[in-house]
């Protein structure tokens, strides 16, 4: 039953993650099993973890982790997803469902949760979907060298992450309400992409500096140049700015720091990609607000 039985995966701390397949007749079965019933989103398996228990009073969370087949690039944008579902049966659900890549292995010789923000957290709000499968995804740029996976929940304390959606059952022998104290979530379908960025593609023509990292900056840091000269001029053929870093980005103001003003703006740019080949381009870029 222990994700320890799947070639590659494993738990990192003491707490017990499972895995469920369809080959499985008996407790770990798919769709029926011992937790839940579900059909896998893709393939015939899927894993499982406690996202929250109390087991002896203490705090018990599991975890999946993967070694990956070669460590991340560093400063190369990746981006990541997977698939999760709430298991039948809690009445109680959590949102902070999470994915991190590490450095080096996670192991945590407890059961306590890991108190960290991970790379990759879910932003759907409360997970608590027991039909379908929500996707739980995002982009990240690697610092370098990441070579590991894990993924569950990554919040400080059930307090803080916690929906009740269900009413509690009453115990027909005394009459009290009975919560179930655990939340159990089904993960299938991780997946790991390196964003490749063709700058033949780029066709920015409008941005909106307005702080909701929404289309806020003119972004060159992406196609990887290795020498890159960037001028921004207004409609009167004054440079506004410019910069000569193969990592530029223009968030809509002048090199004194102040906000330009809302209008159109040319921008003419020079450099060389990681190929050598002579990158040139120019075009109007409109700033609102």
């Amino acid at each position: 039953m222990w994700i320890d039985s799947v070639v590659g995966w494993y738990a990192p701390t003491h707490a017990t993650s499972d895995y469920f397949n369809a080959c499985n007749i008996l407790a770990n079965g798919i769709p029926s099993n011992n937790v839940t019933y579900q059909n896998s989103f893709d393939g015939v398996g899927y894993c499982g973890f406690l996202a929250y228990t109390l087991w002896s009073n203490n705090m018990w969370s599991e975890y999946v982790q993967t070694m990956l087949l070669q460590p991340l690039e560093p400063n190369v944008n990746y981006r990541f997803s997977m698939r999760i579902n709430r298991a039948n049966g809690y009445n109680f659900a959590v949102e902070n469902i999470g994915a991190n890549f590490s450095n080096g292995n996670m192991y945590n010789a407890s059961v306590s949760p890991y108190n960290l923000t991970p790379t990759i957290l879910n932003q759907t709000g409360f997970l608590t979907d027991t039909t379908d499968w929500v996707l739980v995804s995002g982009e990240f740029t690697a610092n370098g060298n990441e070579n590991y996976l894990t993924i569950g929940w990554f919040g400080d304390t059930i307090t803080n992450d916690c929906a009740f959606f269900i009413p509690p059952e009453i115990d027909p022998m005394t009459g009290d309400s009975l919560y179930v104290t655990d939340t159990y979530y089904l993960v299938d379908s991780v997946k790991l992409y390196k964003i490749e960025y063709d700058f033949d593609d780029f066709n920015i023509n409008i941005i909106s500096p307005n702080g909701d990292n929404i289309n806020d900056v003119m972004d060159f840091s992406i196609y990887k140049f290795v020498e890159l000269d960037l001028v921004i001029f207004n409609r009167w053929g004054n440079v506004v700015w410019q910069s000569n870093g193969p990592n530029s980005k223009w968030d809509g103001k002048a090199m004194s720091g102040d906000k330009v003003a809302e209008g159109t703006y040319y921008y003419r740019l020079d450099g060389f990609d990681q190929n050598g080949g002579k990158i040139k381009k120019s075009g109007f870029v409109q700033v609102v607000r």
